[in-house]
């Protein structure tokens, strides 16, 4: 995905999460060979859908940047310290 490629992936694990079927990416049944190899081909023919996807999955990828995540973890445990009143690691002080 980072590399701007149009992809195709089973849906399962991280692809479940990050590939939206038909903007960022292809995804096809789990072990479902035959639909996998299909997309693949189906890409490989239209260069425009390719393409487009690629430039999608680019962006897709663009937020899974480590220092990306890292800071949106950072605001999600000061959210949880604020929603729950206290610091407790201040606490352990």
């Amino acid at each position: 995905m980072a590399s701007g490629l149009a992809m195709v992936a089973f849906d399962r694990a991280a692809a479940q999460e990050h590939v939206a079927n038909g903007i960022s990416g292809l995804v096809v049944p789990e072990s479902d060979a035959r639909a996998f190899i299909t997309s693949v081909c189906e890409l490989g023919l239209d260069s425009e859908r390719s393409l487009v996807l690629g430039v999608n999955a680019r962006i897709v990828a663009q937020q899974c940047a480590p220092d990306r995540v890292t800071a949106e973890f950072d605001e999600l445990l000061h959210a949880l310290v604020r929603e729950h009143g206290h610091d407790p690691i201040g606490a352990a002080a």
